[in-house]
């Protein structure tokens, strides 16, 4: 297999809060959501069999934006941690003995040389902590997100647009297709295969979730993206589970959204859910037909960022103190999780 397969690991989640200050001023304390009426039923009852359901797009171009640069400073605290302005939630305790085995860590020599060749300020600090910092770079520009906001340069360091992500921009980047003031966890990559940006944030009101995700027209951030919000309340029988923790990947076919559920109308927990997007249409602004799988099973999987030969899409995550999940999607058309355990020498978590 000429596979690289890349996976991020975050340790913390974060988002934006309700009642923090932005740069236009305070924000409502509280907001009355009405859950829209033209949202799917997505139906996961059954563990490893695949729901499909079709997301429309909004076509939205930068240029028109009537603040280009709204990042100017860095915001003075306080900066609450998200974790605050949602639910409770905790995954449940899973077996942290893993099978003894001899690997041990740091063995070998390492030849890695960095070479620091310069570089340059990105997004200052927002209202938020962390800040989750996720960069993506193209043949000829950067793009950079942190909670909430989103940031597109040239390779010199010039930024050429700046804005927030949520509602309280001037317009904020997912405010047009209608995110409200508290999206949180963004991502961004540069998809090699496609030569486009794409960008991921979750959102969360009350009984709402949403997976929002943008692919640029082409190279260049600059101008129209193709905008989908898609619904991620996930039912189970009489229980429903909003989305957190996103992993987001790509191989040459496919995009691909992990996110760990927690119970919406309950204390529960019900899995991972894995989003499978078919990125032919996404690339010229069609709507799209998504498979949601889910394994009750999992936590906390990562998408990986494949390069090279694709004979299945690939995801990792913790599984205990001497093992990793490693799972996979051989057809992402129809897809089904499989998972193997792969040893890694003995940690702890923190």
């Amino acid at each position: 297999m000429k596979s690289i397969l890349i996976a991020c690991f975050m340790i913390v989640a974060g988002c934006a809060t309700l009642d923090s200050k932005g740069p236009e001023g305070p924000r409502p304390t509280q907001k009355t959501w009405k859950t829209p009426t033209n949202v799917p039923t997505i139906d996961l009852s059954r563990d490893n069999v695949p729901d499909f359901w079709t997301a429309t797009p909004t076509i939205i171009n930068t240029n028109n934006f009537a603040n280009m640069h709204q990042i100017t400073d860095a915001i003075e605290g306080p900066h609450p941690r998200p974790a605050k302005f949602l639910p409770p939630h905790k995954k449940p305790h899973f077996e942290e003995n893993g099978p003894p085995n001899e690997l041990r860590a740091g063995l070998g020599n390492s030849n890695t040389t960095i070479n620091d060749e310069g570089g340059f300020d990105a997004i200052p600090n927002t209202v938020w902590s962390p800040p989750d910092p996720s960069l993506a770079v193209g043949p000829d520009h950067v793009v950079v997100t942190v909670n909430m906001a989103i940031a597109f340069y040239d390779k010199q360091g010039n930024e050429q647009f700046s804005a927030l992500l949520d509602s309280t921009g001037s317009p904020g980047f997912f405010e047009d297709i209608g995110g409200g003031d508290f999206t949180f966890d963004p991502k961004c990559f540069y998809d090699q295969y496609a030569e486009r940006f794409v960008v991921l944030a979750l959102e969360y009101y009350n009984d709402e979730s949403w997976i929002t995700i943008a692919v640029s027209d082409d190279s260049d951030p600059n101008g129209v993206w193709y905008k989908y919000r898609t619904w991620s309340v996930i039912s189970d029988g009489g229980d429903t589970y909003w989305v957190d923790y996103p992993g987001l990947g790509f191989d040459d076919g496919y995009y691909y959204v992990t996110g760990n559920l927690f119970g919406l109308n309950n204390s529960g927990w019900g899995g991972v859910l894995y989003r499978v997007f078919d990125k032919s249409p996404m690339l010229v602004g069609d709507p799209v037909v998504i498979a949601d799988v889910r394994r009750s099973g999992h936590a906390s999987m990562q998408c990986s960022q494949q390069y090279g030969e694709s004979p299945s899409a690939f995801f990792v995550g913790r599984r205990n103190n001497t093992e990793l999940r490693v799972s996979h999607i051989n057809n992402p058309a129809n897809p089904t999780v499989v998972s193997e355990f792969v040893a890694v020498p003995y940690h702890s978590t923190p």
